[in-house]
Formats: structure tokens, sequence, C-alpha cells
């Protein structure tokens, strides 16, 4: 992102994972410039993330954006685009509110704009559904999504620097083609406007599940950690006798690490812990997340301790697992693997353990 003469707008893009697997990437482009653009932006990338989470694609995701943006702020105009890619990577849906079109580089072929169908920009009342096109991306191939500062000129036409643009885009790594784009774009765009620049690749090739992980340092070191302790499978991480903002980022990292060397139970004693605010127990929420994506189970041994309190006031107590002490988990098999980490809240009431 590199900002325009007014130094804030409205231009910004966005990438993330959804829960299907599948990645969705996002550039759009909020008329006019100066703090009100900006907030603007800012609202309409929170909506659109939520909504990407309940639709089933990128013309849905954009037709309830749309809808939100005319019922709460009609004034506002913008252009969207947004891109959803298969797990794969080898394919990608599309869909342009009234965006300038995606530039695919495929190796050994020049790069150009893809064909998508272009549909009304955000804020202007149209048809629905919005359409969506898919496109096939091989090995290697390229994908670049830009706003309109980096090819506008206005002395020149739009299919100018459209087609400066390809010229300067090929099929390398990211961090490579944007570097490149930017030398070749430096002297064209006068840069009064800003501008956001977003380019993806699909590798060659895309590891298995089961090659993710790869023990490391940090395994080493934490195999180590007078914290930790293992019985068999079952690690035992002593907690500190306080969490909260200042230390809960490194136990977030000895807890990520532990979870790392493929343990079956991680069982977070927090019996002699007097103290837990909101950064700890996102710490233990985040924790028992990534336990379940790794077919692990995060207990905690909770005792007598206060925290128990803030547990219950969140919820915590009746999605985790909670043991009067260490011992008791440890006698404790492993409880079945849930491939829906959502749907242990339905599973019955508290799983606190006899005991």
């Amino acid at each position: 992102y590199v900002p325009g003469s007014g130094h804030i707008g409205g231009d910004w893009y966005d990438v993330f994972p959804l829960q299907s697997g599948e990645v969705c990437a996002v550039i759009g482009d909020v008329a006019g410039t100066g703090l009100n653009a900006a907030v603007i932006m800012g609202r309409m990338r929170s909506a659109l993330r939520a909504y990407a989470l309940q639709a089933s694609g990128p013309g849905e995701i954009l037709d309830s954006l749309g809808q939100k943006m005319r019922h709460f702020e009609p004034q506002a105009m913008a252009t969207v685009l947004c891109a959803v890619f298969s797990p794969s990577l080898d394919q990608v849906r599309v869909t342009s509110a009234g965006h300038l079109p995606p530039l695919l580089a495929v190796p050994g072929q020049p790069a150009a704009p893809a064909e998508v169908f272009p549909d009304l920009p955000i804020g202007v009342p149209g048809p629905a559904p919005r359409r969506v096109s898919t496109l096939t991306l091989p090995p290697g191939a390229v994908v670049c999504l830009y706003t309109d500062g980096l090819v506008e000129r206005r002395d020149r036409p739009l299919d100018d620097g459209i087609a400066r643009l390809s010229a300067a885009l090929t099929a390398t790594d990211p961090e490579s083609a944007c570097a490149s784009v930017m030398a070749a774009m430096a002297e064209y765009s006068p840069r009064e406007d800003d501008i956001a620049l977003l380019v993806l690749r699909r590798p060659s090739g895309i590891p298995s599940r089961g090659s993710q992980h790869q023990p490391g340092r940090q395994d080493r070191v934490t195999g180590q950690d007078p914290r930790v302790r293992w019985s068999g499978r079952h690690a035992v991480v002593t907690m500190p006798e306080e969490i909260d903002v200042t230390n809960a980022p490194g136990l977030a990292g000895l807890l990520t690490a532990v979870a790392g060397q493929s343990p079956e139970v991680i069982t977070a004693d927090l019996t002699a812990t007097g103290f837990c605010d909101s950064a700890g127990i996102e710490v233990l929420a985040r924790t028992s997340q990534l336990a379940a994506t790794r077919d692990a189970e995060f207990r905690l041994a909770i005792g007598d301790s206060p925290v128990t309190r803030i547990l219950q006031l969140t919820g915590l107590d009746t999605v985790l697992p909670l043991y009067r002490d260490v011992e008791h988990s440890l006698a404790a098999l492993p409880a079945p693997a849930i491939s829906n980490p959502d749907a242990s809240r339905a599973a019955g009431p508290s799983r606190r353990a006899p005991g």
C-alpha cells in the first residue's frame, strides 16, 4: 500500500483463510479521499470478513456487503474485487463490483487482464445476484489485484496503464513481482491517489497437510523448558501465578510449541494461578482450538483457583475439560477426537471430570 498526496484514503486489500480451506483475497477502493473514506473503508473491510464466513462464494459476499452499505451508508460508493481461491489454489472464483480486472501471469506467457464479469460498484443499485467468473490457475501462475491509482493518468487512456502493468508483471514470487511492478510504474503513476497492490501465486507444488509441521529448534528448546513435563504423549504445562497482557504472548508461544510436538493431551496446570485477565482467556481459548486441529485434547487442572470464576463468566468451563489437579488429568483417558471443534459445545453439559 502506498498513500497518495492526501496521506490517507480508502484503498485496501485483505487476505484471509475460510473455514472451508479456501482463501479469500479482496481489494477495494472507496470513492473519495481523507478520513471519511478511510473510516468507510474500515467498516467495509470488517463487514466483508464477517459475510465471507457465511457466504458460499464471492458473489454472495459482495451482495451482502452491498445491502449493508445501501442501508447504513447510502451515500458511500466503492469498487471491490473479491476472489476465493480453492484449497489447492488451482482455481479462483472472482466477482468484481466495478473494479479493474485482475491480471493473470502464467509461466512462459505474457501477463494479461483476466476475463471477469464487470458488475456495478458497491453502493450503486443493480441486478442481483452478482456474477461469478472462474479462472484456472496452472502451477506457478500469478494473480495481480490493484487499485486505479497504479494505472490511471489524466493524460493517458486507462488501457495504456493496464498494458504497462501487464508488461511489468511476471510469474515469479510475489515479493519480486510487486517490486518489479512498482519500479516499472514509478514514473507512470503520479501518486496523487493512493495505491493498493496485491500479488498471489500458486506454487508449483502444495505440501500435504501431514507434512506441514516440521519440528525445529523451538520444539527442542520446549522439550527442555522447566514449565513443561511429559508423561508419554501427555504434556503438562505449569502456568504462571498471574496471566495478563504482559506475559500472554510468551505463554501462547509456549503452548503453540507444545501443540506442535504431537501430544495426545495438553494439560494447563492453573492450580497455582491466582489471576487471569482477558488476554489469558484468549490464550486458553486459542490453544483449545489449535489442539483440536491437531487431534489433541486441551485440559485445565484448576483446583481452587480463582480463575474458575472467569471461566464460568466466559463460558469456557462448558467447552474445556476441567480437572481438580494434574494427577486426575493424567489418570483420565483422552477424549475421542472431535472433527468439528464448534460441535463440542453441543456435545453435552460441561466436560468437567469427576473429582
